[in-house]
C-alpha cells in the first residue's frame, strides 16, 4: 500500500511510522506548510541543503524542480532508510541522501 503525498508517492506501510504520522500522510497534513512554502521559493537549477530529512517528502517535491539539486541529511538511520524509499519512489539522482550529523 502506497500513499499520494502532496503528489509526492510514499510507499510506507503503516506499522513503519507512528500512529500519528500515519494519520497525518493519510489526511495530508503531513509536512503540509513546507510543501506548499518550498514550491514557491525553489527555483529551476536551485542547489539545496537540507537538514532533517524526515520522510523524505518535502525532499521529493524539492527535487522535482527543473534542474534541482539537493543534499539532505537525516540523523535517524531508521527514518533515513524510509526516506530513501520515497526518494527512490519520486527522484532522478538529484538527491544525495546521508544519514548522520
Amino acid at each position: 500500500m502506497g500513499l499520494d503525498v502532496h503528489g509526492i508517492r510514499v510507499p510506507i506501510q503503516p506499522h513503519e511510522v507512528s500512529p500519528e504520522i500515519w494519520s497525518a500522510l493519510q489526511s495530508g497534513r503531513y509536512e503540509a506548510n513546507e510543501a506548499q512554502k518550498v514550491r514557491r521559493v525553489i527555483q529551476p537549477n536551485d542547489m539545496v541543503l537540507e537538514l532533517g530529512t524526515g520522510l523524505g517528502v518535502v525532499t521529493s517535491i524539492i527535487a522535482s524542480v527543473d534542474g534541482v539539486r539537493v543534499w539532505s541529511f537525516e540523523a535517524d538511520p531508521i527514518t533515513a532508510q524510509l526516506a530513501q524509499r520515497v526518494i527512490d519512489a519520486n527522484c532522478d539522482d538529484n538527491v544525495m541522501l546521508t544519514n548522520g550529523i
